[in-house]
């Protein structure tokens, strides 16, 4: 499906123009002239109340320099995380994009908020979600201007009645690619000439989409994330320039979703042959038939260079991981542009910045590439948090949850509880104090089976659709970090499973932080 592109919209009484064109950007890409180099600004006044930029990162995994993972190129998140709290153990209440940000948004946990005929993908399609205030809702009610650019909910056209300045509407741009009318292209014709071709090969052969990966030479801005970046930037100018109202700023990038399309420079920065693909490349041992789901592959197996069946070669493997890494390092230069502006426009000391990405993700290992499993690669995603007051680099190993993002940032601005319950636990404390005690455990939901990540396991009871038994899943986490082999039948972890199974069914109200 084509992710939603950009249009020129009012922004703050102003409208933007933009030239649209060119290529795949898990989906598309298009370009825009690059914007005008960021004059500097003295520091303004301080602010009564604090902003918050968000920056949120579509399938981004913790696999970041500043997660110990040297061989990434991440200097810009990097340098952020200095300056931040890393939480090394954090994890979304979903592992599917449109469910994960909606809990997250709404701050309520997606059990509670299911509806029968499956998953919140549309936080504006489910009863309870249109209820309550969302948090650019909240935001908005106590003053903000708000404003979002990019993927914040899984589909932009959400929950727009929320913020002051809602998502651009980007029909208009998307006209080149799909025949609406609209813009004319205005530069890159060949290569979009060629992705046209290249789509309706592929589906012509049965496919959905085109090649997995492309590596253009094409500056950021050719595609829609490097749009947001500039659409970002030209925002935060606007709203820095009212010293007397405080904002939230939420930019949301594609990448590294799928297809992994970044600009030529970011695969140069990687040799494939020095990839390794992952070696656990099999489903966990005694895993149950109930864990496997069987369309979860179809997010790849959508391309048409990948196999409808069976395993990929070692060399598609290698592709795949390289451009994964590719749209790593592309968004981390795109939200190295964001925080520079931060800076440059003298907000940095009045601003909260929160980065995250909507999920984990699995490139081989256990089998599996992409997420929508009740695994732990598919669960356990990157969170790091700054504010004024907390500047010092540091980390945590607190089990910590998605749906704590909204009190969170309701406490660090010192705002009001919304009227709704959040049923999440503000991290400041933990913040403050990154070594002490907190949750017991964490709790992420997948196809109605509710997985329980705790300091040391992963427990996860399955059902079939009559809610009959269907197996469990134990995996020993501190014995076996890469969850190889379920445990759960084993006699010596009977009374541990028997633990879990009765901690498990107290549910997370019984596993929060005592303060």
């Amino acid at each position: 499906m084509p992710h939603p592109s950009s249009h020129p919209a009012k922004l703050s009484r102003r409208r933007f123009t933009q030239s649209a064109a060119a290529t795949l950007a898990s989906g598309l890409l298009w370009p825009l002239d690059s914007a005008q180099a960021l004059a500097r600004r003295p520091a303004g006044p301080q602010r009564r109340v604090k902003n918050v930029l968000m920056l949120a990162v579509d399938d981004l995994r913790p696999e970041l320099g500043c997660y110990g993972k040297r061989h990434i190129h991440s200097p810009r998140i990097d340098r952020f995380a200095a300056s931040a709290t890393r939480f090394d153990r954090a994890y979304c209440q979903f592992p599917q994009c449109g469910p994960s940000r909606c809990s997250l948004f709404a701050g309520v946990r997606p059990e509670t908020a299911r509806q029968a005929d499956g998953p919140v993908t549309h936080i504006d399609r489910n009863a309870m979600y249109r209820e309550l205030a969302t948090l650019p809702a909240h935001l908005t009610a106590q003053g903000y201007r708000t404003a979002c650019f990019g993927k914040l909910y899984h589909h932009p056209a959400d929950d727009t009645k929320s913020w002051t300045d809602p998502h651009p509407d980007d029909r208009e741009a998307l006209a080149p690619i799909w025949g609406y009318p609209g813009y004319g292209l205005a530069s890159n014709v060949e290569h979009t000439a060629r992705i046209r071709r290249e789509r309706r090969a592929a589906g012509q052969q049965g496919y959905f989409n085109g090649p997995s990966v492309e590596a253009a030479d094409l500056p950021d801005d050719a595609y829609y994330d490097g749009i947001t970046t500039n659409r970002t930037v030209a925002m935060l100018r606007d709203m820095a320039s009212d010293a007397e109202r405080p904002f939230f700023l939420a930019a949301g990038w594609y990448k590294p979703h799928l297809a992994f399309c970044a600009p030529k420079r970011y695969w140069d920065l990687y040799d494939r042959d020095a990839i390794e693909p992952a070696t656990n490349n099999e489903h966990p041992g005694g895993a149950p038939g109930a864990a496997i789901n069987p369309w979860a592959m179809n997010e790849l197996r959508g391309y048409s260079d990948i196999p409808d069946e069976g395993p990929l070669s070692e060399a598609k493997q290698r592709e795949l991981i390289h451009g994964y890494y590719a749209c790593v390092s592309f968004i981390d230069a795109q939200i190295g542009r964001v925080l520079d502006a931060l800076d440059s426009l003298g907000l940095a000391d009045d601003t909260v910045v929160l980065l995250w990405g909507d999920h984990g993700f699995h490139l081989g290992e256990n089998g599996h590439w992409t997420k929508n499993i009740n695994w732990e690669l598919s669960h356990h995603s990157p969170l790091l948090i700054r504010t004024p007051d907390l500047r010092d680099g540091q980390s945590t190993r607190g089990l910590t949850e998605f749906v704590d993002i909204y009190p969170t940032i309701v406490e660090a601005c010192g705002l009001p509880q919304p009227a709704h319950e959040l049923e999440g636990q503000s991290l400041l404390p933990l913040m403050q104090r990154p070594d002490r005690a907190w949750k017991s455990a964490a709790f992420t939901l997948f196809a109605n089976n509710l997985s329980m990540r705790t300091d040391c396991y992963r427990y996860t009871p399955y059902a079939d659709r009559n809610g009959d038994p269907a197996g469990v899943e134990l995996y020993d986490l501190d014995h076996d970090p890469g969850a190889n082999v379920n445990v759960a039948n084993q006699p010596q972890y009977q009374s541990i499973r028997k633990q879990l199974a009765a901690q498990h069914a107290a549910g997370w109200r019984a596993a929060r932080a005592e303060l």
